[in-house]
């Protein structure tokens, strides 16, 4: 039986069932009133919907395998809404095909629930549906699914493989989020648009089939995590990708080993691997992804065709190499940065203060502060002061037609913003999240805005919004929460989802829609406080809408929606006094409707009171007023009044509140009043001007206590401005110089630099000692200003001998016989003579005759005999040398090489840095004890320069001077001074130690515990230490002794004593309890046909030869009792029985009927009535009338209600009959068959 809860309760229960919408949600429309009931027999609770329906709204039972009624008393069952949210026990579910939604949360959290199957009605699955169902391995949705909500899904670890409806459309963000063990998915629908980390962390996820020229757009991180991901197809009509939507997966890493470029549809995703210098990207190609060729160091130029629309963020940063740059004219959609770090870039930053190309803002010197936007600029590329936490205000130049996605985002200080005329587009999330912007005027110019635009603006309460927006896109203006109104313009027709939720529910503020809007996405609606609609009920009922969309639904349980309702302009047109009605325009501005009407009389406008009767702090006084406009004199009561006499005890200051005290002067009554903390009371601001290392600001001081108050004005440091080099030390040939450049605005020093020793300037040589050929001579030279004289030597000449003169000519006789031979040195007439002893062949040194490159390991040699010229060969190792042609620097490596003397095997080789040898201070500076010194060194080798900071000393205070001595109850306090600056601090001295007394222990009893070691302190007697608590004893007792005999009828009596404080307990024992589960239990019917009805089988109890009494002896509960399969019967002891037995009965299929069998060539078909509560059909046919040769074919969709039986006998009578069944479990369920039915094939 249905309980209702009435009156307060009920709606208190009803508000609670329902609450406030969240996004995704899904299901049944157009309510009026919410009934929370709660049905018994069913576990679940229900909200009453509109057309008899009903949505569960939350499951009580414990059964582990749950088939969802259909309906429940008479109510149709249409949606499921946090029903089993969070349940640990159901592993199954069967959910009928009354049920059109599965809402947020119905199934999340059910970390059991291991096989679901739905109906075939379903249309939508909302927020978190079946979230953290972590046991779920497979789902079936049916083909009536159009909308996935958010996160559906979200962390199903256990669910392998889905294949998507052909109906599906939509797909919400992070749907599949983290599904780690799904493989395959298949999306078999209109799908257009995967929404960002739909499929994000699904880290098993091998293949992704998509319908083919369906999907035009993937979102950010919509695959990040699927590094398994290696098969995708149907990307054909691809023309938008969000930013690292397939990093790290395997299908590209194999896409980019195919090719240089990377491409699905028209979008070129990778080209990091391109490596030829001149890059064209193919016609054809619409978008350049994001980060498409980041780091590219091959490309010189790129050239774009016409096909080309947007270039995504980052898509060519940090290609150093980039320096010509060819784009179409037509092209004005670029990315954040897509062209940062470039030579390209970087040409044009260094010639002018802002770049742009095709007059889109790509880059400006200048952004922060008070920013004016130059002119001629077209369009602000996206990005452009995206973070930037220092702008503060920005003018826009005319002739700019559009702002690019996420410019303004998250820009903190931007409070106001005016539009220009003629602007068109505000592009996607343009200024997302600029908390503080608090107005913004937009000109009528403006067409199209988009998604997320003015996403989270929750400080915007001045809002002038274009009347030539045609649609209001998702999450446009979503918690623009200070509006105190919002006017839908009169050209919109769609409003997307939660494109304009929370926009005013923060002041309370109201939405006004007209009748031209004709289409809203879900929750487009949601959290605002009340809804004025100009058109009727009927006509805002007829506005399409997803029919899982369950927000417009409780804003009217809420009563938040108006109809009829007219935002008018009101113009008095008429005369109007305070005695008489005038005459009133009323001007919609949301439609344009004009009503003339009688305005009532206006108010009196009075003058200031004047006392009659002075109140007392007893009685009270009289006063009165006049109107100024018509003289009538209005006379009121007040007080009774207090005469205080006030004694202010504390002046309140700028943060702290004060206390006075009053006394009634007449009556002594006394009272306290605690004003107000004043306030901070700043006085006009002052400006700052920058310096050459501060910025600017504006100051302004309380003028009640010390505290400043400072905030940017956006004028920047101004930098230093550096003179000529000052020289202070003069260079000589001995020793280095010194010059400095001081700052000309501030007069610091900017820069010191040594000045190098000046080379000596030395004459020409002059031999002094001539050399010989045996004896080295000398030089010297002398320099002009030091008069330092260097001196060299001057090598000996050597010996310069004739070639040698041979005894005996015969070249091949001196291998044989002794000879000699001679040469004459021409210098000095030296003879060397050289006996020529025949001893064998005389060889050269090795030497290679092969290339060094197939000399590896060892190197292969050959020597010549000098005289004979005979040669011989050997292998040797490497024996090398070493040249070095760039020596190391104090900070770069040197450079040399080394080959093999042998084989001239020739390799390269680095000398490691020297690294600073620095010698000597420049000029430094002390540290004291607050701020750091430095000092400068030079580097003797390469002669920079460094500088050294010296720590902060710190303070080295003097022994503590107590000034007040701490006692246990307060602190004290002391000072102490700064040896070295002479600063004086004072120091707070923390309380001083208690003086510990120990207290008596306390004994523990049977039920009081005991104590001991507690103390506290003699002095000021607070608890120093708890102590230690001994727990009670407890009772000993003795043995029970029997008081009273228990009966079936009567309890009975014991008792026992406590040995040690002799407390006696005593005990009732309960009546005696017979288990129920050993009685004889039968139901009148174990077989039912369904009829749409319960079914209660009667029951009959034995028990030991006695009939038990129902609901006396025993309880009945029926569950399951209503749809075809297994029902149960739980029969649970009451009064003298105890325990539970569930007993089971069967509901087979209604009988089936058929509706007509039409005779075909060698075939005939027959059709029957639906039955939509069961599984399928089976036909039996044969040619005997009691079917002894049937054969039976099955239907097994219960939607299907024809069978065409083919292959026949032409000419021959067949009879026919049909039944349904339902499969429940593992079990099927038949119904009886319908008629025979006699048919004759063709």
């Amino acid at each position: 039986m249905k309980k209702i809860v009435s009156g307060l309760l009920a709606a208190a229960m009803a508000f609670t069932s329902v609450g406030l919408p969240v996004m995704d949600n899904g299901a049944h429309t157009h309510i009026e009133t919410g009934i929370v009931a709660h049905a018994e027999s069913y576990d679940f609770s229900y909200s009453e919907l509109d057309d008899n329906c009903v949505m569960l709204t939350r499951y009580y039972g414990s059964d582990t395998d749950v088939i969802v009624p259909s309906e429940i008393n008479g109510y149709r069952v249409t949606f499921l809404e946090e029903t089993f949210c969070a349940n640990k026990n159901i592993k199954s579910v069967t959910i009928p095909e009354s049920v059109e939604a599965i809402g947020d949360s119905a199934f999340g959290g059910c970390s059991n629930l291991e096989s679901v199957q739905i109906g075939e009605n379903v249309k939508g699955l909302g927020y978190y549906a079946f979230g953290g169902c972590t046991s779920l391995k497979e789902i079936t949705l049916p083909q009536s699914v159009g909308y996935i909500g958010r996160r559906a899904f979200n962390s199903c670890y256990a669910l392998e493989e889905i294949t998507l409806p052909q109906n599906l459309e939509h797909i919400g963000e992070g749907a599949f989020y983290n599904c780690s063990a799904l493989t395959d998915v298949t999306v078999n629908g209109n799908v257009s648009r995967v929404k960002e980390e739909t499929f994000s962390g699904c880290s098993a996820l091998k293949s992704v089939n998509f319908a083919a020229n369906c999907v035009e757009r993937i979102d950010k991180n919509a695959f990040t995590g699927c590094k398994e991901l290696s098969e995708i197809s149907g990307l054909d009509s691809l023309k938008e990708l969000g930013t690292d939507v397939f990093t790290d997966t395997a299908w590209l890493a194999a896409k980019k080993q195919e090719s240089p470029l990377v491409t699905a549809g028209l979008v070129l995703i990778d080209g990091k691997n391109y490596a030829e210098e001149d890059l064209a990207i193919p016609d054809g190609i619409v978008m350049i992804a994001d980060k498409a060729f980041k780091g590219n160091t091959n490309i010189k130029s790129l050239t774009l065709p016409q096909s080309v629309e947007r270039i995504g963020d980052m898509a060519f940063t940090l290609c150093e190499n980039l320096s010509n740059i060819s784009v179409p004219e037509t092209l004005d959609d670029f990315g954040d940065w897509c062209f940062g770090a470039t030579p390209w870039m970087d040409a044009q930053k260094k010639d002018f203060d802002y770049v742009t190309l095709n007059s889109v803002l790509l880059y400006m010197k200048n952004s922060k502060g008070n920013i004016v936007i130059p002119d001629g600029v077209v369009g602000i590329s996206d990005g452009f002061f995206k973070n930037s936490r220092d702008l503060l205000s920005v003018q826009f130049p005319e002739g700019l037609k559009f702002i690019g996605r996420n410019s303004f985002q998250d820009c903190y200080y931007l409070e106001e913003v005016t539009l220009p005329e003629g602007l068109e587009e505000i592009r996607d999330g343009a200024f997302y999240n600029s908390q503080n912007l608090a107005s913004v005027y937009m000109p009528q110019s403006v067409t199209e805005i988009g998604e997320y635009a003015f996403y989270y603006c929750c400080a915007l309460q001045d809002l002038t919004l274009s009347q030539n927006i045609t649609s209001i896109k998702d999450y446009t203006f979503y918690n623009g929460g200070k509006l105190k109104e919002f006017y839908v313009p009169e050209k919109v027709t769609y409003i997307g989802e939660a494109a304009v939720g929370s926009v005013t529910k923060l002041n309370g503020g109201d939405i006004y829609i007209h009748g031209g809007v004709t289409e809203m996405a879900n929750d487009a609606l949601v959290y605002n406080s009340v809804i004025y609609y100009t058109g009727t009920q009927e006509e805002f009922n007829s506005i399409s809408r997803p029919s899982y969309d369950q927000s417009i639904t409780k804003l009217r349980r809420l009563f938040r929606i108006k109809y009829e309702q007219h935002p008018d302009i009101v113009e008095t047109i008429g005369d109007q006094s305070c005695t008489s009605e005038g005459l009133e325009r009323h001007t919609c501005r949301v439609c344009g409707r004009v009503v003339e009407q009688t305005a009532p009389p206006k108010a009196h406008n009075y003058g200031e009171w004047t006392v009659i009767e002075e109140a007392t702090c007893t009685a009270m006084g009289t006063r009165e007023r006049t109107c100024l406009d018509c003289g009538y004199a209005e006379k009121a009561k007040y007080g009774p009044e207090h005469d205080y006499e006030w004694e202010v005890v504390k002046e309140p200051t700028c943060d702290r509140y004060g206390t006075s005290n009053g006394v009634c002067k007449v009556c002594g009554n006394t009272t306290k009043v605690y004003p107000s903390a004043l306030g901070h009371d700043y006085g006009e601001r002052v400006k700052v001007a920058p310096t050459c290392t501060k910025d600017g600001y504006y100051i302004s001081s309380c003028s009640r206590c010390t505290r400043k108050n400072t905030r940017p004005s956006g004028e920047y440091a101004t930098g230093h401005t550096s003179g000529e080099w000052v020289i202070e030390e003069e260079p000589t040939c001995q020793e280095y110089g010194k010059k400095s450049r001081y700052c000309t605005v501030c007069g610091g020093r900017l820069e010191t630099s040594i000045i190098y020793a000046i080379p000596c300037d030395y004459g020409d040589w002059e031999i002094t000692t001539k050399p010989t050929c045996t004896e080295d001579g000398e030089k010297q030279r002398i320099c002009k200003n030091c008069g330092k004289i260097d001196k060299a030597v001057v090598k000996a000449t050597g010996h310069s001998y004739s070639d040698w003169e041979y005894s005996e000519p015969d070249i091949e006789k001196r291998c044989e016989a002794d000879s000699y031979r001679t040469k004459t040195c021409s210098g000095c007439g030296d003879v060397i003579k050289e006996e020529l002893t025949a001893h064998g062949h005389q060889f050269s040194d090795w030497y290679s005759n092969k290339q060094f490159e197939n000399q590896e390991e060892e190197c292969e040699l050959e020597r010549e005999c000098r005289v004979c010229k005979k040669t011989e060969r050997k292998t040797f190792s490497h024996e090398w040398v070493e040249t070095i042609f760039d020596e190391p620097t104090c900070e770069e490596n040197g450079f040399g090489t080394k080959f093999c003397r042998m084989c001239y095997k020739k390799e390269s080789f680095d000398i490691p840095a020297y690294g600073h040898d620095y010698i000597k201070a420049i000029d430094s500076q002390e540290a004291t004890c607050t701020e750091s010194g430095y000092y400068h060194v030079v580097c003797s080798r390469c002669h920079s320069e460094s500088a050294e900071l010296i720590p902060a000393l710190g303070h080295d205070f003097t022994e503590l001077t107590i000034v007040k001595k701490p006692t246990c109850t307060s602190g004290g306090n002391g000072i102490h001074e700064c040896k070295r600056c002479g600063m004086v601090e004072e120091v707070e001295l923390l309380e001083a130690d208690h003086t510990p007394v120990t207290e008596r222990n306390i004994q523990p009893t049977c039920t009081k515990d005991g104590l001991k070691g507690k103390k506290h302190c003699s002095v000021c007697n607070e608890v120093i230490d708890e102590g230690k608590v001994i727990p009670k004893l407890g009772h000993s007792f003795g043995n029970w002794k029997l008081e009273k005999q228990p009966t079936t009828a009567q309890t009975g009596l014991r008792s026992r004593e406590c040995t040690r404080c002799s407390y006696l307990e005593i005990e009732v024992i309960p009546k005696i309890r017979y288990d129920i589960s050993s009685a004889a239990i039968t139901l009148s019917h174990t077989k039912y046909t369904y009829t749409g009805k319960a079914k209660k089988p009667a029951i009959t109890v034995i028990f030991s030869g006695k009939k038990l009494k129902a609901n006396t002896d025993y309880t009945v509960k029926y569950s399951n009792n209503i749809a075809a399969g297994q029902a149960k019967v739980t029969i649970t002891g009451k009064g003298g029985y105890k325990g539970t037995v569930v007993k089971y009965f069967k509901i087979l299929p209604a009988k089936q009927k058929i509706k007509a069998v039409t005779p075909l060539a060698n075939s005939f078909a027959v059709t029957w009535t639906k039955d939509s509560g069961v599984t399928g059909y089976q036909v039996m046919y044969g040619t005997k009338s009691d079917f002894s040769d049937g054969k039976s074919a099955y239907v097994t969709k219960n939607t299907s209600v024809k069978k065409t039986i083919k292959g026949l006998k032409a000419k021959k009578t067949y009879y026919v009959k049909v039944r349904s069944y339902k499969n429940v479990g593992n079990s099927k369920y038949y119904g009886s068959w319908s008629d025979t039915r006699k048919v004759k094939t063709k």
